[in-house]
C-alpha cells in the first residue's frame, strides 16, 4: 500500500494525511505492519525528514495547505540538491505516510522517557518535531 500511494503521488495525485484522525484523503486507514523498535522508527523518521528537508519544490508542492514539517526554500538548496533530490510532494508523502503507518501499526507510540512530555525534538535534526497529539489517539476526537 505504501509504495502504491507513493507512486500515485509521483504521478500527480494529492495525498492529505491527518495524523490525529488517522486518515488519508479523509478515509480511515488500516495497516498490518510488523512492529519495529521505537528507536528504529524515530531514526527512519529522521532520515525521511532529511530527504524532505532537502527536496526539490515544485508547483504542486507550493500549493500545499497545512504542512506538518518545514522544508528548505529553493534559495537554500544547492545545485546538486536541485538536480539529484526527490520532488517535494513525494518526499513529503513518504515522511507523513511512514509516520501514519507506524502509529497505526503500534511501532510509533508516545514514550515520555524517550520523547518528553508534549513533543519530541530530534537531536540529529532540531527542526524535526513530533507532537504528542499526532501520536496519541484521543478518545473524544471530533470526526
Amino acid at each position: 500500500m505504501y509504495q502504491k500511494l507513493i507512486e500515485k503521488v509521483g504521478h500527480g495525485a494529492k495525498l492529505k494525511i491527518d495524523f490525529q484522525r488517522r486518515t488519508i484523503n479523509r478515509k480511515k486507514c488500516v495497516f498490518s505492519l510488523p512492529l519495529e523498535p521505537l528507536e528504529c522508527v524515530l531514526e527512519n523518521i529522521e532520515n525521511l525528514y532529511e530527504n524532505f528537508r532537502f527536496s526539490v519544490p515544485t508547483k504542486e508542492s507550493a500549493s500545499y495547505g497545512k504542512c506538518y514539517f518545514k522544508a528548505l526554500p529553493v534559495g537554500d538548496l544547492s545545485d546538486w540538491d536541485m538536480v539529484n533530490n526527490e520532488k517535494r510532494e513525494v518526499a513529503k508523502a513518504k515522511l507523513e505516510l511512514y509516520i501514519l503507518m507506524s502509529v497505526i501499526a503500534g511501532s510509533l507510540y508516545w514514550n515520555e522517557e524517550i520523547m518528553g512530555k508534549w513533543f519530541w525534538q530530534s537531536k540529529k535534526c532540531p527542526d524535526l518535531i513530533l507532537l504528542r497529539d499526532w501520536i496519541e489517539e484521543k478518545e473524544n476526537k471530533n470526526e
